[in-house]
């Protein structure tokens, strides 16, 4: 699947056209389907995604940033409510609180114009939070972590950020093997390419590992490959 067939669900019906790293695509907008509230993913969610953006075969998300775009294989097989998760918040498709207002937001992509908010060089980069934001970007709800074996948390493995109240809509994306987050974050993904994830996690940052310029996620788009 070429750049040209990203689909991106922004909560209506049609087609708009933009650039990514210089290459155009066209952004397919999703039907959205009956009014919800904001709740946990369940991994039926993913069913009715695909049918509101119009996609069949394997998921992947592009991921573009202000360092560089990263292609990401989704393992909707390993971690269905994690990447039924992703993929409703990136399209706008599921239904979000949003943590510094309080408003519920639909048909609102959840990653667009967000930042990664730290960057630790050799082992993980963090994103999904507003800019300047320090607390974490609460969705308003929180779903249980999805097993993945150790041998999964290796660099470019895309994965969920957790808590004691479980996962969210923050993720990180490693820079290095952490075997010691199996049993607390999902993996729910691969990407490449890795130079870009070490280009971010190397920024200049202060020592609570927060970049000192705006690493921007300019935006989020689900296709299938």
């Amino acid at each position: 699947t070429s750049l040209g067939q990203i689909g991106v669900g922004l909560g209506g019906i049609g087609a708009v056209a933009g650039l990514v790293a210089g290459g155009a695509y066209v952004a397919r907008r999703a039907s959205q389907p009956k009014v919800e509230g904001v709740r946990a993913p369940v991994a039926a969610d993913l069913g009715r995604y695909r049918k509101a953006l119009g996609l069949t075969g394997p998921l992947q998300a592009t991921i573009a940033t202000s360092q560089g775009v990263l292609t990401c294989d989704l393992l909707e097989d390993r971690a269905p409510i994690a990447v039924a998760n992703f993929v409703g918040l990136a399209t706008g498709l599921k239904p979000w609180k949003d943590s510094l207002t309080g408003a519920t937001r639909r048909g609102v992509p959840f990653y667009d114009d967000r930042t990664f908010y730290r960057v630790v060089p050799g082992l993980v980069i963090q994103g999904g939070r507003e800019p300047g934001q320090d607390a974490i970007a609460d969705p308003g709800y929180r779903f249980a972590t999805e097993a993945s074996v150790a041998a999964a948390y290796v660099r470019g493995a895309l994965v969920t950020v957790g808590d004691a109240g479980g996962n969210g809509a923050e993720f990180k994306l490693l820079d290095g093997e952490i075997p010691a987050l199996a049993g607390k974050d999902t993996v729910f993904g691969r990407c490449t390419p890795l130079d870009v994830i070490a280009t971010i996690a190397r920024v200049p940052h202060d020592d609570l590992d927060r970049p000192r310029a705006p690493v921007k996620i300019t935006m989020v788009a689900i296709n299938a490959r």
